[in-house]
């Protein structure tokens, strides 16, 4: 189990009600990852300003090249392990063995709560746990968190 951390580009920022700011997130994979690691991506989210976190994004390559993969993940805010999104698999499954890009919309009971109601964001984090270990992991390569807070 490897906490790794995640380089965030640009954070999203407080803005006037109804201000739409980009959040992006990126890792570069320098070894396999296994069941247990987590990569954080800490101070994604402005401290002041009160936002709603409207839309979140993840990508990469595969993760898992097996033919049947078997590695999975959950994106959250480092309390709600899936507050952004649930269990997935890092795997390319539309053909067998495709090269490709793996991309996921979020879809966790994060997005669209206001903080201080229930199901809000409970930091300004986000993170990646790997909850099972890949069949075949690959050991290079790039994950990108992105999305979009809006002041309200």
């Amino acid at each position: 189990m490897t906490a790794f951390t995640g380089t965030v580009i640009k954070a999203g920022i407080a803005g006037e009600r109804g201000t739409l700011s980009l959040f992006t997130g990126k890792f570069d994979l320098t070894g396999a990852l296994a069941s247990g690691d987590t990569i954080t991506f800490s101070n994604v989210f402005p401290q002041l300003g009160t936002f709603v976190v409207r839309n979140f994004r993840y990508e990469s390559g595969r993760l898992d090249t097996n033919t049947s993969p078997t590695a999975f993940f959950t994106i959250g805010d480092g309390t709600d392990a899936d507050g952004y999104l649930t269990t997935r698999t890092p795997t390319f499954s539309l053909l067998t063995g495709a090269v490709g890009r793996v991309s996921y919309e979020g879809d966790g009971a994060c997005l669209d709560v206001k903080p201080g109601d229930s199901g809000a964001p409970a930091s300004r984090d986000v993170v990646i746990t790997f909850t099972a270990s890949p069949a075949t992991a690959a050991t290079t390569g790039t994950i990108y968190v992105r999305g979009w807070i809006e002041a309200v």
